[in-house]
């Protein structure tokens, strides 16, 4: 199928993203950089900009009629406090189950980021073949949250699914930590940078999606905060 311009037109910044694409693997080719080890990250979500807060949504289970709520902010830097511009990601759970008899279990809120579209070749990725981990940086209420990642695979349904634990779980003020592996390995950012563990056994080539979750009994009002730039 050959998309006709009418069709291209309708689709915002198709044009834009191939631009950059091909920009992006000619800069690669010319460097040689597929013959090396990255050493710079590779920043997939910059939660500093406000426009990856725009391009992310929310998810709870009110789509099936349940009482959980999911928001997410941009919050601008404050240098009174030193703090960065970051995303903050708040709202309720409930267990409360609606009307609809079909539905069991209910309780959870989540966010992700939209599809990245298509650009020339067809459906845009992240290539992340040359890495082998996945960091995260955020200030957590120290609940446990689950990380859904989508990959291009041959089931496009299939997720992989890690447990991003913070420094502790049940804590009575906030910790800011740093969670690279899905056995809970986390590092506090008192304590230095760390070589994490890898993500997992496997290194998938490309990502499609991101999202983070929390589902639990009831509780006070849920809040964490995805601070600076997560890569």
């Amino acid at each position: 199928m050959i998309p006709t311009a009418k069709c291209l037109g309708q689709r915002s910044g198709f044009i834009k993203r191939s631009a950059d694409e091909l920009a992006r693997f000619t800069k690669m080719a010319w460097n040689l950089d597929a013959l090396s080890v990255p050493y710079k990250p590779y920043h997939l979500l910059d939660f500093t900009d406000q426009n990856t807060i725009a391009g992310c949504k929310t998810m709870s289970d009110r789509a099936v009629g349940g009482y959980s709520t999911a928001s997410l902010d941009y919050v601008p830097a404050d240098p009174a406090t030193n703090t960065p511009a970051h995303a903050r990601f708040h709202g309720s759970i409930s267990t409360k189950l609606p009307q609809n008899w079909k539905i069991q279990r209910t309780g959870y809120a989540a966010f992700r980021n939209q599809d990245r579209g298509l650009w020339l070749f067809g459906r845009l990725y992240w290539d992340v073949d040359p890495y082998d981990y996945l960091a995260l940086r955020v200030k957590s209420d120290g609940r446990r949250y689950k990380i859904n990642i989508q990959t291009d695979s041959i089931v496009e349904s299939d997720i992989h699914q890690h447990r991003l634990f913070t420094h502790h779980h049940r804590i009575p003020h906030s910790s800011t930590s740093t969670s690279t592996s899905p056995d809970a390995t986390s590092y506090s950012s008192e304590q230095g940078e760390a070589v994490p563990a890898a993500l997992a056994d496997f290194a998938p080539e490309t990502l499609s999606s991101l999202s983070a979750y929390t589902h639990t009994t009831p509780l006070p009002p849920t809040q964490t905060q995805p601070a600076g730039k997560p890569c």
